[in-house]
């Protein structure tokens, strides 16, 4: 995933859409300054924004990392609200979070052996309270 890749898929969408960056900042809560950050190559957004700003300029998350080249190729966003339902808040820090170099499937395996320890503190019983 490239951060100038990420940027010029959004500038680009964004500009067809006829949308400034403080019109797209506010449709999703965040600052017109990230948004700049993000166009420029400057800073590489979380998943979650990533998310946001896909289903905001109706395209998918694939498209804005450049792994696709047709912006509507994941019906116009559906994708993201999928992957952002499944993933509890902590599960998406720990995936935005991790070394940025490496590959989206390895950041899938995180999350499933993430997801498997889970399940197996709720059946062993560590995440009840001691008293």
């Amino acid at each position: 995933m490239s951060t100038s890749t990420i940027g010029n898929r959004i500038k680009e969408l964004r500009a067809k859409k006829r949308l400034t960056q403080q019109q797209l900042a506010d449709e999703i809560n965040i600052t017109r300054v990230t948004i700049g950050r993000v166009e420029s190559g400057l800073s590489t957004p979380s998943l979650r924004t990533l998310s946001r700003i896909a289903d905001a300029l109706e395209t998918n998350v694939d498209y804005l990392r450049g792994y696709v080249d047709d912006y509507q190729e994941i019906n116009n966003g559906m994708q993201n609200k999928i992957i952002t339902q499944q993933l509890s808040l902590n599960q998406l820090r720990i995936a935005s979070s991790v070394e940025e170099t490496i590959s989206d499937e390895e950041r899938d395996d995180i999350i499933k052996v993430i997801n498997i320890f889970m399940k197996h503190a709720k059946q062993s019983g560590c995440n009840e309270t001691k008293k």
